[in-house]
């Protein structure tokens, strides 16, 4: 198994009915995220306030942010803004209405020690929430790890990405 640390980065808006399973999902990783980096992205919903709560009573290594004057700039900068504060060798993005399977990190890991010409990986999705959308997701997203796919011109990443956060 490959040593290197991952930190978790997860932007964060309006999301105070889900992060808790989110979190949740991350502390039950089978090769433990050396951090866990929460961006709120200028929620209405008083998630910034439960964020708190959450690293106090229950994940007091949450390393936990904000845009200036909390304002919202959108997932995109979200993620930057928690990348650039990032330590870990590896980064691992993850939605805040998302979860994790307990091995994502660890497979992932040992997916770049078998391979030290990987630079990036992401892994099928199950759909738990829209279940309307789920076929969509589920044939998008779930390419083989037998049979992976690649592409070697940068722009085809921004018009064929199949990558799911």
């Amino acid at each position: 198994m490959k040593s290197g640390s991952v930190s978790v980065v997860i932007p964060c808006f309006n999301c105070r009915a889900t992060i808790a399973e989110t979190l949740a999902s991350v502390a039950a990783q089978t090769l433990p995220a050396k951090e866990v980096i929460l961006v709120d992205d200028g929620s209405s919903d008083r998630t910034w306030e439960l964020l708190h709560e959450l690293r106090k009573s229950r994940y007091p290594h949450l390393m936990l942010l904000s845009h200036p004057g909390r304002e919202n700039h959108g997932a995109s900068m979200a993620r930057a803004l928690g990348v650039a504060h990032a330590s870990g060798e590896y980064i691992a993005f993850l939605d805040a209405d998302d979860l994790y399977v307990p091995s994502k990190l660890e497979r992932q890991l040992a997916g770049f020690e078998r391979d030290p010409d990987v630079v990036m990986c992401h892994t099928a999705v199950r759909v738990i929430g829209d279940l309307d959308q789920a076929a969509f997701y589920e044939a998008a997203f779930s390419g083989s790890p037998e049979s992976p796919y690649w592409f070697r011109r940068q722009r085809d990443y921004l018009v064929r990405n199949r990558i799911c956060i």
